[in-house]
């Protein structure tokens, strides 16, 4: 993994780049969502030259890293994305 995605990550969150205390969680996470759009058939090599594996990314930590008291709509909206990914490479 790239320290250019946890960064983007971490940006996203609105964490400062200079705060690394989560640095481990978030790449735990980072990782963890990448091997499971895989399991799926998704492929995520070179992660961040594609917009909607970032976006997938991004909500898998968004439910997943820290307590967040909206995590459920966030899951929920990264099964979707991944579902619709899926698809789409079934399609091609």
């Amino acid at each position: 993994m790239s320290m250019a995605l946890i960064d983007t990550v971490k940006e996203h969150m609105r964490i400062s780049p200079a705060n690394t205390k989560m640095d481990n969680e978030i790449s735990s996470n980072i990782e963890a969502a990448l091997a499971d759009l895989a399991l799926v058939g998704i492929d995520v090599s070179n992660p961040e030259d594609k917009p909607l594996i970032v976006s997938a990314v991004k909500l898998y930590c968004d439910c997943h890293v820290g307590y967040r008291s909206d995590a459920d709509r966030y899951e929920e909206t990264y099964e979707k994305l991944k579902a619709t990914l899926s698809l789409a490479k079934a399609v091609r």
